[in-house]
């Protein structure tokens, strides 16, 4: 605490491009990101290679179902819907993908888009389903996420791949709620 409170750059980057408010959300530090956000850390940059960011603390916090550091970034001002340069990938499609139902709910109840998919078109909804994470799937379809939108790439829907992963439950649940039970075709 008192060497954060001494004039540092906040920013630095490790030799593998983690920044000192990456590795406090990584590990669900809420008291280490709070002093680093007051120190000026800049909330957005995180995890980079080739001076690029690739992951931002609220992506980790999210993928590692840490609410409460979650809260506090978004509360601080992180972008809740900024994708990943790589595949597009955001904060609530991390948490859906890894079943932490509490971020999922706390994102979408600040706005995040629910619908916003990955650069293969994969949604939150759809990343949850194919895991079969039921309660986020749920969660999900009954805040208004599109139940039909799916893989660009290659046609899937959140039914299509819960069915294909054998996630019973995700898929009785989608059938109940209405999803398209007839798959798209792409040429």
């Amino acid at each position: 605490e008192e060497q954060l409170s001494q004039p540092r750059n906040p920013n630095f980057e490790d030799a593998d491009g983690k920044t000192p408010l990456y590795v406090a959300t990584h590990h669900g530090s809420l008291k280490c990101v709070h002093l680093l956000i007051e120190a000026n850390a800049q909330i957005d940059q995180g995890l980079t290679e080739n001076g690029e960011t690739i992951a931002t603390p609220l992506h980790v916090a999210a993928w590692k179902g840490h609410v409460e550091v979650v809260r506090f970034l978004v509360e601080s001002g992180a972008n809740k819907d900024q994708g990943t340069p790589r595949d597009g990938a955001t904060p609530l499609l991390f948490a859906a993908e890894e079943g932490h139902v509490e971020v999922v709910r706390f994102l979408v109840e600040s706005g995040a888009n629910k619908d916003q998919g990955m650069t293969d078109g994969a949604t939150p909804l759809f990343s949850a389903a194919a895991e079969g994470h039921v309660e986020v799937v749920r969660f999900l379809v009954e805040s208004g996420a599109n139940k039909d939108q799916g893989k660009t790439s290659n046609g899937a829907t959140p039914l299509s791949i819960a069915a294909q992963q054998g996630h019973l439950e995700v898929v009785q649940f989608l059938v109940e709620s209405g999803a398209n039970k007839r798959p798209r075709h792409h040429k």
